[in-house]
């Protein structure tokens, strides 16, 4: 059976300080690089004329609560309102936050790999808190979130993601 759910505009936050050093960031946090804050100002620009067309038909914009997800959406979405949804944070990756990623296992896909990091919270974990999220959406939405989050849309096939 195939799920349908309003339109969704998916942004990932900028390139973060520890994305450019190759460490997991899961639940941490670190700041936007120079290329990161660019990158959400692009956004922005890509973004003008949808944030109105969302907003008037009763949509709404959620955002990670994690810093990075935080500072994008201030950039790339600058003057709007929207909600906090810890549905949409990185995935915990347990005793790997804040490790290099070099010499750690690494998966078919990144996702793959942060699913399976010890005391972290798993496929199942992910699925669980952002399916909820997403049948909960009864209107268009924008989202601003991260890689696993947009890696779990994907992995569930075609939808009306964007």
């Amino acid at each position: 059976m195939t799920e349908s759910f309003p339109d969704i505009w998916f942004l990932r936050h900028g390139q973060t300080e520890w994305n450019l050093a190759r460490r997991i960031q899961g639940g941490l946090d670190s700041p936007l690089t120079d290329l990161g804050v660019a990158q959400a100002c692009m956004q922005a620009r890509l973004m003008t004329r949808v944030v109105p067309h969302v907003l008037a038909a009763g949509g709404r914009i959620h955002v990670s609560p994690l810093g990075r997800a935080q500072q994008t959406a201030h950039l790339a979405l600058p003057g709007a309102a929207w909600r906090d949804d810890a549905r949409l944070a990185e995935i915990d990756t347990g005793a790997w936050e804040g490790l290099l990623k070099t010499g750690l296992p690494e998966g078919p896909t990144e996702l793959d790999t942060y699913t399976s990091a010890p005391g972290g919270e798993g496929w199942d974990g992910l699925e669980a808190r952002v399916a909820a999220f997403l049948s909960d959406l009864d209107a268009p939405a924008i989202v601003v979130a991260h890689g696993s989050v947009g890696g779990f849309w994907a992995s569930r096939g075609p939808s009306s993601a964007v």
